[in-house]
């Protein structure tokens, strides 16, 4: 995989996911905000598992409901087109250089501002969660930040 596309997909991730959630704050049911809600606890449970499939799929649902309750077909595209991106770079090596509490417990915010319906909330809790894939991005390529 070609890091600089890596890079280029979190460019556009933060500030596309960054609209999706603060749209899906501002526009969720209550229904969709239990559901984030539920799937904020679920990411706290889990945030101890090394268990990829498992949060992959909890990140889909996480990510589905985010783009249903945005409710704007064209940032949902666009997300949709990078997210896979990210997804197989985490796969293929979280196991060495990710730490899945913290992936976790970054979901976990970003569901949860939306749950309690506040956008910019939402927003910042997904610049908070692209900043750990690019450091994490960082750490795959072998760079390391000396003090």
């Amino acid at each position: 995989m070609d890091i600089t596309l890596q890079f280029r997909a979190q460019e556009l991730r933060r500030v596309v996911e960054g609209l999706l959630a603060r749209c899906a704050a501002e526009r969720a049911n209550d229904a969709q905000r239990a559901e984030f809600a539920e799937i904020a606890k679920t990411f706290y449970e889990r945030s101890g598992d090394r268990d990829a499939v498992s949060m992959m799929d909890l990140d889909i649902r996480h990510h589905t409901l985010m783009s249903a309750a945005a409710d704007n077909t064209y940032a949902a595209k666009a997300m949709h087109s990078i997210k896979g991106v990210s997804r197989r770079f985490w796969l293929l090596h979280y196991e060495k250089h990710g730490d899945v509490k913290r992936m976790a417990n970054l979901h976990r915010g970003v569901a949860a501002a939306i749950a309690e319906g506040c956008g910019d909330d939402a927003e910042a809790a997904v610049s908070e969660l692209v900043d750990y894939v690019e450091e994490f991005t960082l750490k795959v390529v072998g760079f390391t930040r000396k003090i």
